[in-house]
């Protein structure tokens, strides 16, 4: 994994963003499908609601969460 995502401070952050990239995709391509071929149990407004919003606000949350934590890790004691 090392070789494909790199090493160093930002490795979570290509990480994060691979998976993140990743949902949309497979997520624009299910919505770009003709509606006879979909599934009709699962439509698209089960898979923004279920899928991809809960998905891509964690990974906002995860990245927003380790930048203030790597920022108060930072600060000088007074």
């Amino acid at each position: 994994m090392g070789r494909f995502f790199g090493s160093g401070e930002n490795v979570r952050l290509y990480i994060v963003g691979t998976i993140a990239l990743g949902v949309l995709l497979i997520a624009l391509v299910y919505t770009l499908v003709p509606e006879q071929n979909r599934s009709s149990d699962f439509g698209l407004k089960d898979l923004w609601t279920l899928v991809v919003l809960p998905v891509e606000s964690t990974i906002i949350g995860y990245l927003i969460g380790s930048r203030t934590g790597e920022a108060a890790d930072k600060k000088p004691n007074a």
